[in-house]
């Protein structure tokens, strides 16, 4: 029974103690990386928003460039049509 208790007692100190600290050490190690992927996750969140929020002025500006080219266009072949226009006009009435 002594040799019992002895074993008892001497698996406690040097083999239960030993994994005890390393279960804890593994569970306290966990539990930080885990807070990581959380403050990660809030991280993701906080790029997501500014991505769109980059996306959504860069749409606006291009659509401002774009509304612009087209006017400046309109603008240049109405200067043209009307410069085809006045030349016909002119051989027209030259020739007549």
């Amino acid at each position: 029974m002594a040799e019992f208790l002895l074993l008892t007692f001497a698996l406690d100190k040097v083999y239960y103690t030993l994994l005890g600290r390393f279960m804890d050490e593994r569970d306290s190690d966990d539990q930080a990386k885990l807070s990581e992927v959380k403050d990660t996750s809030l991280d993701i969140k906080a790029m997501e928003e500014q991505m769109a929020a980059i996306m959504k002025a860069a749409r606006t500006e291009i659509t401002a460039a774009l509304n612009k080219m087209k006017k400046e266009t309109a603008a240049e072949v109405e200067q043209k049509i009307r410069g085809v226009e006045e030349s016909g006009g002119r051989a027209a009435g030259g020739a007549g």
